[in-house]
């Protein structure tokens, strides 16, 4: 069994962009835990855990998907939450071609639903986890004032299925398959 995912992977300059944006943010957090740099990446779709017959039909799911869609670009764009209790979960959301990046997501979906997975039952809020679990010493829009981000582009090539695993009491993210546009 495997712990998967499947995310839109992120470059070494858009990573340290949002390490140096964890750092200016971390002195308004109490709590919590920062996400690692080398975790960074923009979710699509949380699967869960999987066996090797649905970790073949997530692979054909992806390919399906990236037949139809074509590189598009994003930028960063502000902090935003997602609360639960007393607690948040502190991300950057992202801006640009939105519409592609739907399109990819509800694709995806199609894709998945064809190869017998359950269509996501939330809405999908484009984001990228900098922090869990954290209390906050101001409201989030205050901190959008305080702590800036360089609205970096990156472009969105590929998507891939990520293996969530425990090394040594850390998640550690490893793509374990790229679905790549074929160059038909």
């Amino acid at each position: 069994m495997m712990r998967v995912f499947i995310a839109i992977e992120l470059s070494k300059d858009i990573k340290e962009e949002l390490k140096q944006t964890q750092d200016k943010l971390s002195p308004f957090c109490t709590k919590g835990r920062l996400t690692d740099k080398s975790n960074f990446h923009l979710t699509l779709r949380f699967i869960g855990e999987v066996n090797l017959k649905e970790y073949h039909s997530l692979k054909k799911a992806v390919d399906t998907v990236m037949k139809t869609h074509y590189p598009f670009s994003l930028h960063l764009d502000s902090l935003g939450s997602f609360n639960k209790r007393n607690r948040h979960i502190i991300w950057a959301g992202v801006r640009g071609e939105m519409n592609k990046l739907y399109n990819l997501y509800y694709g995806l979906e199609e894709a998945l639903l064809e190869e017998g997975f359950p269509k996501e039952e939330r809405e999908y809020t484009p984001h990228i986890t900098l922090a869990r679990q954290v209390q906050l010493i101001e409201p989030i829009n205050e901190l959008n004032q305080k702590v800036s981000m360089k609205s970096l582009e990156f472009s969105v090539k590929d998507i891939a299925v990520m293996e969530s695993i425990n090394r040594n009491g850390q998640l550690v993210y490893r793509p374990v398959y790229r679905g790549e546009r074929s160059s038909e």
